[in-house]
């Protein structure tokens, strides 16, 4: 099996994941919590992104939008149900932080799946380092 073979054919949308989340809780929003498919599609936009990040490139970035939103509707569903402040407010630097650890945290899932080696940390642990890197108010 060639392992090339596993990346995405099609990219996700926005509308594909607003409904891919609908209604469900903070723990299915989570790398373990993800499709396959899902899963793979979210590690595409995130690496693109990081790729970009990362280099020296001045042409035009990847979208944020897809990033942005899994962290935004994480950390909305980690909010009480009751809560008067579910909306989720981040710095710059905190998105930033925020995407990396959904990207690590992604990589080590798919490796596990791939190996059957897991590797990752609980869901609890990862959702109190997703919120300290975002320093969500």
């Amino acid at each position: 099996m060639a392992l090339n073979t596993l990346a995405p054919n099609k990219r996700i949308s926005l509308t594909e994941l607003q409904q891919a989340f609908a209604g469900k809780g903070w723990e299915s929003i989570i790398p373990t919590g993800l499709s396959d498919d899902l899963l793979v599609k979210l590690a595409y936009e995130f690496r693109a992104l990081e790729r970009y990040m990362l280099s020296d490139d001045e042409g035009e970035p990847p979208s944020l939008t897809i990033p942005t939103y899994v962290v935004a509707a994480f950390l909305a569903a980690r909010r009480p149900a009751g809560s008067l402040r579910r909306q989720v407010q981040f710095s710059e630097p905190g998105l930033e932080q925020a995407i990396r650890a959904y990207l690590q945290e992604m990589e080590r899932v798919i490796v596990g799946r791939i190996t059957g080696v897991g590797g990752t940390v609980s869901s609890e642990e990862f959702a109190h380092e997703m919120e300290a890197a975002a320093k969500a108010i």
